[in-house]
């Protein structure tokens, strides 16, 4: 199946085209920073039908300022079709999983790697793309199993291949698409990096995102109290759900890169060191892309105090809990509403511009917690946007945000993991709240401009 590798010349073409595309492709992470120029650093090409030539590229990509990025995609010599929705190269990648095969050159090579359940793995079935508004791409095989493809692959232990393989295998999770196998790509003396994750499906009617917006959107409408239980039985549900999942990163059986720890007060004083970085990027970012306004001014001059403070904002507490694994990206988009009426979380990666390390690093399960929170209020502002009462808004996510948090600390089997005094739990949680839309705040400022409102009212109203 090896071809022969891109001339220089279909190299720099390539390359050409590739620098209008890629800012219009929803996977690409940095919008709103100039390219200053690509380049093909590998290409393994892949003979993948009689005549046509897939080159799986890695694509390093500079800016003008800031860090370089590297994106993996498949390509035809001379063309600008995207081969990564071609099925024969589809099955090439499942079967490589299925046998555990390599595929390649001696210095570069495709590696599958079956998991426990790899033997369910379907012999021939029909692949689809799946159109799907993410960071990455996505194989469907049948109605059976999906391949997540990571665009942006990481070298190094990926965190969505760690988590779901071991909530999977060792502690039996039943609440996420299974683990099945993986896809890596070896390079002589190098680390290897991550294509994709292969997973069994999870028959579902779509992600609670939608679900929420249409929830809140009838009860903003009609403020109809059948309304409002009916949202206040997903947000039981995702309460449950979350504790569940933070129970089993919780175990002390877990393997050691998954183990609890015991936190403490240096790990509060990093919180704050962390936060403060952010909002003094994030004040000097706002300042440049917003007009000044009475809102924005005062959303400054929060983030210039929070710049300055270093330290933890209260008395550090005795007891803090247990930092763990955590989901590290979880929103109402993350989790799919099953057939059965139940919900199965997804894509365990972390938050896309974070660095690897802070992606696998152990933080308090509160994360997580402030992270479905804020998707609420988002959900709220985008259900607003058809018409309603701003102050109906604010009620149905002030009602989502207390049963959600009163079903997971219900649910919790392992409370040890968290702040023992609801005093600490609460201050912990806003700070996490504060920090969240301080991001928030940044992506839509880099990514989505028409969504700024968002995270700007909720830093006002947090100030």
């Amino acid at each position: 199946m090896a071809a022969a590798r891109l001339t220089e010349q279909e190299r720099a073409v390539l390359c050409e085209f590739l620098g209008e595309e890629l800012p219009l492709r929803r996977w690409f992470r940095s919008k709103a920073r100039q390219i200053a120029g690509l380049r093909i650093e590998r290409d393994l090409p892949l003979e993948i039908e009689p005549g046509l030539v897939a080159h799986l590229l890695l694509v390093g990509v500079s800016f003008t300022s800031g860090s370089a990025e590297r994106y993996f995609m498949a390509r035809r010599a001379g063309s600008a079709t995207e081969l990564l929705e071609h099925p024969a190269l589809h099955r090439i990648f499942l079967q490589l999983i299925a046998s555990g095969q390599r595929l390649g050159h001696t210095d570069s090579l495709l590696v599958g790697l079956p998991g426990a359940r790899a033997s369910a793995i379907p012999a021939d079935v029909p692949s689809r793309a799946l159109a799907l508004e993410q960071s990455n791409s996505a194989i469907a095989f049948g109605d059976s199993h999906f391949l997540k493809l990571f665009r942006v692959p990481d070298a190094g232990e990926s965190p969505d291949i760690e988590l779901t393989r071991y909530l999977t295998e060792q502690a039996g999770f039943p609440n996420i698409a299974p683990f099945v196998g993986t896809l890596e790509w070896h390079f002589a003396g190098e680390a290897p990096r991550i294509l994709g994750v292969l997973q069994e499906m999870v028959p579902n009617r779509g992600d609670a995102w939608p679900e929420a917006i249409r929830l809140a959107n009838e009860f903003i409408s009609t403020r109809a109290d059948e309304h409002l239980r009916a949202s206040l039985a997903l947000a039981e549900l995702l309460g449950r759900r979350t504790a569940g999942m933070h129970t089993a990163f919780a175990s002390p059986a877990a393997p050691r890169a998954i183990a609890p720890e015991a936190m403490v007060p240096a790990d509060l004083h990093a919180l704050a060191r962390r936060r403060a970085d952010l909002a003094g990027r994030v004040e000097t970012l706002l300042a440049t892309r917003v007009a000044p306004s009475q809102e924005t001014e005062a959303v400054r001059a929060f983030l210039h105090a929070l710049a300055v403070r270093t330290t933890a904002a209260h008395p550090i507490p005795t007891q803090l809990g247990l930092k763990t694994r955590i989901h590290g990206d979880y929103h109402l988009g993350q989790v799919l509403l099953r057939h059965d009426g139940d919900v199965a979380i997804i894509d365990f990666e972390g938050e896309p511009a974070r660095s690897l390390e802070e992606r696998r690093r152990k933080q308090t399960p509160l994360v997580d917690v402030a992270g479905m929170t804020r998707s609420f209020d988002y959900a709220a502002a985008t259900a607003l946007r058809v018409g309603g009462r701003p102050d109906r808004a604010r009620e149905w996510v002030e009602a989502m945000t207390t049963r959600f948090i009163g079903a997971y600390l219900k649910e919790a089997q392992s409370p040890r993991y968290l702040p023992p005094e609801l005093a600490d739990f609460r201050a912990l949680l806003t700070s996490l709240t504060i920090e969240k839309a301080i991001y928030e705040l940044a992506y839509e400022l880099n990514n989505r401009p028409e969504w700024v409102p968002i995270p700007l009212g909720a830093l006002q109203r947090l100030a």
